[in-house]
């Protein structure tokens, strides 16, 4: 079937009924144990990395693919950008792809950087003169110095992330696929590739797959979430993003009670106890979207002392405070809240807790207040979410006990204030004057990073 009979308009890549298999050759052992030599069967064992995919992605869309490892992840982008063909079903891709997947795929260690340069644009399609005409600006972006003229063998995963990131961002494609490359470099080279990414989502399609689920939600505005080779969810980022960090947490959550089942919650720092006299208390307090331990449950929350149930308006640049309630249902050891705020997005602006004030160990049946006050900064936006939780235990693995997503919703007031970025930072004082700057002590002191001798001239 030609992608001119099925596909809508608008749409850049379409997979239907996409399958892929993949056939392991199993020992004489395992084949024995499978009674496969008894029925004279074959010795190929058939696993399935991805089943029964059906996606619809749109020109101009940002998609990220998340799930755990051995999802079908990077499977899938493979056979987008059409290094794997599939077993069943069908990939239309109505457009250049430029597929940015394993660390230093199709670079050939033996050729310098710059000659792998030449290749891999060529084999996605430049001729000679564009080949020409782009080189000096490829090598500029990977800025990798004079390695550029020697082997790739010899080069680190960081600098090979930058040739071949460099090569993507400059040429002519429609449809960028980056399997989990931003994962590597520097901050000066992440904050460049973030910028590259931003420049090519003004026109281009972009498929991300990553595990940093805040580089999915500043990047894209539409998540698919793959688990076990099956599309679980499709939509929004945030809401994607939230179903799977809860699922992540619930199954460890799960795992952790099968390995401790004999074991004593106490040496984890919790000590169990019975909630079954609580159920009415946790029905009536336990949201959609919440998820948790139920050793403790937060009750409520205010923000300078009003019930935050509708959208609270706050003056940004004021001294704010923020409670959060929290009734013990279990005795709980080093029992800590949080919280996080986020923007529209889901990205995490910041986020703080109580570590450092220690409410030592909570009483079963008690409710706790935990307090924090704070300068609000200067927020551009029209709302932010809010996110709190209540966690015990040790601070390097705690356990959550009672995490609520969407707990509130903040209103900011700017008062005509500017503010350059997500988030500005409230000023207490700026001030200017003129100074006499001792000319011979400059060296010296921009050298060891000292402030020059001032003296206040007069007016």
């Amino acid at each position: 079937m030609s992608s001119e009979e099925y596909m809508v308009s608008g749409e850049i890549i379409k997979c239907q009924n996409l399958e892929k298999r993949y056939c392991n050759r199993v020992s004489i052992r395992e084949w024995i144990e499978m009674g496969l030599l008894r029925n004279k069967g074959s010795r190929e064992a058939v696993k399935t990395a991805l089943e029964d995919i059906n996606i619809s992605i749109h020109r101009g869309e940002s998609v990220g693919i998340i799930g755990r490892n051995g999802s079908g992840k990077s499977t899938l982008l493979q056979m987008i950008s059409g290094v794997l063909t599939p077993t069943k079903g069908e990939v239309v891709v109505n457009g250049r792809v430029g597929a940015l997947l394993e660390l230093g795929s199709g670079f050939s260690p033996d050729f310098t950087g710059r000659e792998n340069i030449i290749i891999n644009a060529a084999i996605h399609g430049l001729k000679k003169n564009e080949i020409r005409s782009r080189i000096d600006k490829i090598i500029e972006f990977a800025d990798i110095g004079d390695a550029i003229d020697k082997p790739v063998r010899t080069y680190s995963s960081g600098m090979i992330l930058r040739v071949a990131f460099a090569v993507m961002v400059n040429l002519d494609v429609d449809i960028l696929i980056i399997d989990e490359a931003l994962s590597v470099g520097d901050a000066v080279y992440a904050k460049k590739c973030a910028k590259a990414i931003k420049d090519f989502k003004k026109e281009g399609t972009l498929i991300l797959v990553s595990h940093d689920m805040n580089a999915i939600s500043s990047v894209c505005d539409r998540a698919i979430w793959i688990d076990s080779g099956r599309i679980k969810s499709d939509g929004k980022v945030g809401e994607q993003i939230s179903r799977y960090t809860r699922f992540c947490y619930e199954e460890a959550l799960r795992k952790r009670e099968i390995i401790n089942l004999k074991m004593q919650t106490l040496n984890r720092g919790c000590v169990e106890t019975k909630i079954t006299d609580y159920s009415d208390l946790v029905e009536r307090h336990w949201q959609i979207g919440d998820y948790g331990a139920k050793g403790a449950l937060i009750i409520g929350t205010e923000i300078d002392g009003k019930n935050s149930v509708e959208p609270v308006a706050v003056v940004c640049g004021d001294m704010v405070s923020f409670r959060v309630y929290v009734k013990a249902i279990s005795a709980l050891s080093n029992m800590m809240v949080g919280y996080l705020l986020k923007d529209q997005w889901d990205q995490i602006l910041w986020g703080e807790n109580s570590r450092n004030q220690k409410v030592g160990e909570a009483i079963a049946g008690e409710v706790y207040v935990v307090e924090f006050k704070f300068v609000m900064p200067l927020l551009p936006g029209e709302t932010y979410i809010v996110s709190v939780g209540v966690s015990c235990g040790d601070s390097s693995d705690p356990q959550v006990m009672h995490y609520r997503e969407n707990a509130f919703i903040i209103k900011p007031i700017l008062n005509n204030e500017e503010v350059y970025g997500l988030v500005g930072i409230p000023l207490t004082e700026v001030s200017a004057r003129k100074v006499k700057v001792f000319e011979s002590d400059i060296e010296e002191k921009l050298c060891e990073g000292l402030n020059f001798a001032e003296k206040e001239v007069e007016n």
